[in-house]
């Protein structure tokens, strides 16, 4: 499996020991899904991109600082780089920042959040499938804007009080706005030491909420995974 991952921020001053690059993250996880599978990282904010997509490769459209409707020039370029990849049937996932993108690039909208989501949540799943039989999941969360509008054909994964559009798929294209490559350790590292502007009661609630040490980080990748024909 060959992954093209569109890196779009290094946080590279909110790294650890253990978590020596952004990327790192998604190796691990795909280590336990995808065994083998191969990374090719493009820095989109230097404008570097896959040259051609065959249709057994993956895009993916990870987290970044930056919002889907800034202005900033390699924001743009990688919304028109979603619209022709999805006209071309590429597969795509795209994670936090990358599902914002994927929507807004295809006609849906992307606005700041009521506030800050840190931490663990749980969605209720709209999706029709077997694969979630508590129709529950728990994911890992770290973000300030979310989709407002889903892009049309789009069909809603979860949803939570929240939330109301915790992912979507649509043809080639599955997106998440919850984080499946954080590890709870990771987690709790951004909650303690990054989101010191947050309200106080916020924080605490973002760091009870992780105390179970269990999310569904791998089972609902492979679930988009399997989606997406790998």
């Amino acid at each position: 499996m060959k992954v093209n991952f569109l890196l779009c921020d290094d946080f590279k001053n909110e790294l650890t020991r253990d978590v020596p690059s952004y990327e790192s993250l998604f190796f691990t996880l795909f280590d336990q899904i995808s065994p083998g599978a191969v990374f090719k990282i493009f820095d989109v904010r230097k404008n570097e991109y896959p040259s051609n997509i065959e249709q057994d490769e993956l895009c993916l459209i990870p987290g970044s600082h930056a919002g889907a409707y800034e202005k900033h020039q390699w924001v743009q370029r990688l919304l028109d780089f979603v619209k022709q990849a999805h006209s071309r049937k590429a597969k795509l996932l795209g994670v936090c920042f990358g599902h914002q993108l994927i929507a807004q690039a295809l006609g849906g909208n992307v606005a700041p959040a009521a506030g800050w989501g840190g931490g663990l949540r749980e969605s209720n799943v709209k999706f029709t499938d077997n694969a979630f039989p508590q129709k529950k999941i728990q994911l890992l969360y770290n973000h300030n804007d979310q989709v407002t509008k889903l892009p049309a054909g789009a069909k809603l994964i979860a949803e939570s009080a929240f939330c109301p559009f915790e992912g979507f798929t649509l043809e080639n294209i599955v997106t998440l706005q919850g984080h499946p490559e954080y590890t709870i350790e990771y987690c709790r590292h951004l909650i303690e030491n990054y989101s010191l502007d947050k309200p106080e009661a916020v924080r605490a609630a973002a760091l009870k909420s992780i105390a179970s040490g269990v999310h569904d980080g791998v089972r609902v990748t492979a679930w988009a995974l399997e989606q997406l024909g790998f």
